[in-house]
């Protein structure tokens, strides 16, 4: 196992740890198709990518992100801060998430976040961090660690479609409320990040749709 997800390998790991921690995941595992992998760039850059797809399907956050990618190219620190509010939300972004990227791209250049030691940096410690950031909640920074980061235990408790796939599989067709899904998703530690990744799958084949945050 090593100390960050970083290969399908360790997907494969963590999905057999978790058919021994929780048997009720033993059949969706062999029946779902492949768990993604899904790693991602960090830094300025990642995170801003993960603050457009906040709330919205996946399809109109590509759709947005292309439009930024092409008007700023690099999307750096130097990049964001170098438009206005409103000329990011030219882009598509409502004016909280232009706030946002603006927050972020100070951050960065006054050394309020370091993303290099993210990624080294203890779980718990390295969530206060992200979620000291004005605008970053605690989906953004767990989504953030776990896709940008590799980190193996996080659970978006609040995401909507792992609350679906959890109720579909143990709520009886019922969503459970983040705080349900949080003390359910304790059963999958120190695995969490594999049983997300699993359950975003399970969904995305019950509606066959992509439906994976990144």
């Amino acid at each position: 196992m090593n100390d960050r997800i970083k290969n399908e390998s360790d997907i494969e790991f963590g999905l057999l740890k978790l058919a021994k921690l929780d048997s009720t995941l033993a059949p969706i595992i062999n029946s779902t198709k492949q768990v993604p992998l899904r790693l991602s760039k960090g830094g300025v850059e990642g995170l801003a990518k993960i603050v457009t797809s906040q709330l919205i399907s996946r399809a109109a956050a590509t759709a947005i992100w292309e439009r930024i990618e092409l008007e700023l190219g690099e999307v750096s620190a130097a990049n964001i801060l170098d438009r206005s509010e409103d000329d990011l939300m030219t882009l598509g972004l409502s004016r909280a998430k232009a706030k946002t990227f603006k927050n972020i791209a100070i951050a960065s250049n006054e050394g309020d976040v370091n993303f290099n030691d993210l990624s080294s940096m203890d779980a718990d410690k390295a969530l206060k961090e992200l979620m000291s950031l004005k605008g970053i909640g605690r989906w953004s920074a767990e989504i953030y660690l776990m896709f940008c980061c590799g980190h193996w235990d996080f659970f978006p408790a609040g995401d909507i479609a792992l609350r679906s796939a959890a109720g579909d599989i143990y709520f009886a067709g019922n969503r459970p409320d983040e705080k349900e899904l949080r003390m359910l998703a304790e059963r999958w530690s120190p695995y969490k990040s594999i049983a997300a990744r699993l359950l975003w799958r399970y969904y995305a084949d019950m509606k066959n749709r992509e439906i994976l945050p990144l």
